[in-house]
C-alpha cells in the first residue's frame, strides 16, 4: 500500500519542481549579452536625436530618411514627408541596437540569416547607414532576418553583420526597416467622396473626351454623355466606379515634380468636378511600365440646371481654400499609382458601352 503513495508523492514533487523551474525562467532577468551589449552604433547609442539621416539600400533600390527639424522626409524625393512617428521609432531602435550573440561566419550560411551582401542578386538583406545632422557618417550595418520574442527568447532581435566583417550577430531590438517607400508615407493623398462628384471626364491624347455625369447629388447613378444610338452601358457599377476614383486615392511611391518626364502634349488626363466647384485633374505618365500622375486642383464656377433654366454657381471660399491646400501639398511631387487607377484615367467610351441587341 505504501508503494502507490510514494509514487504519487514523487509525481507531485516532479510537477512542483517543473512549475518552479518555469516560474524562475519567466521571472529571471534576461541573460546578459555575450559581448556585454556592445552598441551597434556607439556614436549615437541611446542618443537618437544625434541621427540626421538614415540611408537604406538593397541593390539599386533604396531611399534616404532626412530629419528636417521635427519632421522626417524622403530626401531625393522632393523632401516628401514620411510618417514622423514611424520614422522616429525606427531611429530610436537603431540607436539602441546592441549585439547579443555571435553567430556564423560561414559565407554559405549568411543568406539563411539574410545578412549576405545587400548588393547581390536576389539578396534580402539591407544596408543601413546612419549619418549625423551635418551629414557625416556615423556607421553602417547590414540588417537581416528578424527574430520575434518568445518564451524561450524574451527579447526581440534581428540578425546583423558589419560590412567587411564575415561574422553575423544576433542583435537586441528590431528597427523594422522596410524597403518599400509606401510603408513610410501616408498612401491616401486625396479623398473626395463620390457623393460630391458631379462629373468625370477622361481625355485622350487626341483630346477627345468621355464624360460621365449626373444632375443631382442624390442621384445614385452616373450617365454616359452623348451615348451613341444603338449602344448601351455594359455595367452601371463600372460607370459609378469611375466617379469614385478619388475616394481615398492611394499612391505607391513619390518623386519630385521634375523627376518623372511627362508628355509635352497629348498626355492622358482625367478631370473630376464636384457639385461645389472643385476640379481635380490627374495627368498620367508611363515610365518603364510604372504609372505616375501629377495632380492639380482649381475652384471654378459651374452651370447648374434648375428646370428649364440654368445659373452659374460660384465656388465657396471653403472650396477655394481646399483647392489651394491640395496644390500646396501636392504640386511639388509626382506619384506612382496602381495599374487599376491608371486604367480608370484612360477609360474610353468602348470600355463602358456595348451594342444593343436588336429585338426580333
Amino acid at each position: 500500500m505504501r508503494t502507490p503513495v510514494l509514487l504519487a508523492l514523487a509525481a507531485v514533487t516532479v510537477v512542483a519542481t517543473a512549475a518552479a523551474a518555469v516560474a524562475l525562467r519567466e521571472h529571471a532577468p534576461a541573460r546578459p549579452a555575450a559581448t556585454g551589449g556592445e552598441p551597434v552604433f556607439p556614436a549615437v547609442a541611446d542618443k537618437p536625436d544625434e541621427v540626421g539621416q538614415v540611408v537604406v539600400a538593397r541593390g539599386d533600390a533604396g531611399f534616404t530618411l532626412q530629419r528636417r527639424g521635427e519632421q522626417w522626409v524622403l530626401a531625393a524625393r522632393g523632401d516628401y514627408p514620411v510618417r514622423t512617428e514611424q520614422a522616429q521609432k525606427a531611429v530610436n531602435a537603431l540607436a539602441s541596437l546592441r549585439l547579443m550573440e555571435p553567430k556564423t561566419a560561414k559565407a554559405e550560411l549568411l543568406p539563411r540569416l539574410e545578412v549576405d551582401d545587400p548588393a547581390a542578386k536576389d539578396a534580402k538583406s539591407m544596408l543601413v547607414t546612419l549619418k549625423n545632422k551635418e551629414g557625416a557618417e556615423i556607421g553602417k550595418i547590414i540588417l537581416g532576418k528578424s527574430r520575434p520574442d518568445s518564451l524561450e527568447n524574451p527579447r526581440p532581435g534581428i540578425y546583423v553583420r558589419r560590412p567587411g566583417d564575415q561574422r553575423a550577430w544576433l542583435a537586441e531590438g528590431d528597427p523594422r526597416i522596410r524597403l518599400d517607400v509606401s510603408d513610410w508615407i501616408e498612401r491616401s493623398i486625396v479623398s473626395i467622396k463620390t457623393e460630391r462628384v458631379r462629373e468625370v471626364a477622361t481625355i485622350a491624347p487626341d483630346r477627345s473626351r468621355l464624360v460621365v455625369s449626373r444632375e443631382k447629388a442624390d442621384e445614385k447613378d452616373f450617365k454616359v454623355a452623348s451615348l451613341p444610338e444603338g449602344r448601351k452601358i455594359k455595367s452601371q457599377s463600372n460607370v459609378n466606379d469611375l466617379a469614385g476614383t478619388l475616394d481615398a486615392l492611394l499612391i505607391d511611391d513619390v518623386q519630385g515634380a521634375t523627376a518623372i518626364p511627362f508628355p509635352a502634349t497629348g498626355a492622358e488626363q482625367a478631370e473630376f468636378r464636384t457639385f461645389d466647384g472643385l476640379m481635380v485633374r490627374l495627368t498620367l505618365a508611363d515610365r518603364n511600365g510604372e504609372k505616375w500622375v501629377r495632380i492639380e486642383a482649381t475652384a471654378e464656377p459651374w452651370r447648374k440646371s434648375e428646370g428649364d433654366k440654368t445659373a452659374m454657381v460660384e465656388p465657396t471660399d471653403e472650396v477655394k481654400k481646399e483647392a489651394a491646400d491640395l496644390n500646396n501639398r501636392l504640386r511639388n511631387f509626382t506619384f506612382r499609382v496602381s495599374e487599376s487607377t491608371a486604367k480608370k484615367i484612360i477609360t474610353r467610351l468602348d470600355d463602358l458601352v456595348e451594342k444593343e441587341e436588336k429585338k426580333s
